[in-house]
């Protein structure tokens, strides 16, 4: 029985003999890794576990924090604007206009408005590695 090798052909030698493949058939020396980077994204994903965990328990806690601050903040920005009125009617126009503007920043237009933004971003972060990891 004769066989021909054409050019096409794979040859693949191991220790004990040699293989001859037809074309359409891939050969595969050692262990293999699946196409498309799901190795990758398990990996990813693994990774990405311990994130979830702390963003998880994280962005309640900031969350409640934030809001009693808020509260807090809010009380000590109507004081900051009636000491600034105070200090505007006693002539102290340099005085007035700085209590002024940190009573714009204890405002909720102010710190409390980006400590929002903020806790919102860690959230959609938490929810998306979420998503990422269940994928």
């Amino acid at each position: 029985m004769s066989t021909s090798l054409l050019s096409r052909d794979k040859i693949a030698v191991t220790a004990t003999s040699l293989f001859v493949y037809p074309p359409g058939v891939t050969i595969s020396i050692g262990p293999t890794i699946p196409k498309g980077g799901v190795f990758m994204r398990v990996i990813l994903k693994i990774l990405a576990a311990p994130f979830v965990v702390v963003l998880t328990l994280t962005v309640p806690f900031l969350t409640f924090v934030f809001c009693y601050a808020a509260a807090v903040l809010y009380v000590v920005s109507g004081i900051g604007v009636l000491l600034s009125a105070a200090l505007f009617i006693t002539g102290q126009t340099l005085g007035g206009g700085v209590f002024l503007f940190l009573a714009f920043l204890l405002s909720p237009f102010g710190l409390s408005a980006i400590a929002e933004w903020i806790t919102d971003r860690l959230s959609d972060l938490n929810y998306s590695l979420c998503n990422f990891i269940t994928s």
